[in-house]
């Protein structure tokens, strides 16, 4: 490796010119390579900010869509809310002499549980349409 290094000292000083032709060889090497580097890093960082503002642009996309699900969520709470207390107030409005069709049901099938025959009665047989 000396060897190496002394044959090229040696070229050197019988061509001094060269010396600064490599010189000035291995400064635009330089400049290149620092200009390289420096434009990957610009893309790097450009890269970079699209990736921000593409996470920032969703970000605020799903909370408009939070923010219009609750709204419509709220709407339909308020509409299935209404039509509850309309069930209620027609349920409430029903004679308590006029029992429902579930309210049969379960009195039939709580006689039957008891043994008792419900063929006689009218209400607990099945309706034929």
């Amino acid at each position: 490796m000396l060897a190496f290094g002394a044959l090229i000292a040696g070229w050197f000083k019988t061509n001094p010119r060269n010396i600064w032709l490599i010189a000035g060889l291995i400064a635009v090497i330089g400049v290149l390579l620092f200009v390289y580097t420096k434009g990957r890093h610009d893309a790097s960082a450009r890269a970079e900010a699209r990736q921000k503002i593409a996470v920032a642009a969703a970000v605020k996309s799903d909370e408009k869509a939070d923010t219009k699900s609750t709204t419509v969520l709220t709407r339909e709470a308020l509409v299935i809310d209404a039509k509850q207390k309309e069930l209620e107030n027609a349920v409430a409005q029903v004679a308590d002499s006029v029992p429902d069709a579930v309210a049969v049901a379960a009195g039939c099938a709580e006689l039957r549980q008891h043994g008792i025959s419900v063929a006689d009665l009218p209400a607990c047989q099945p309706a034929h349409g």
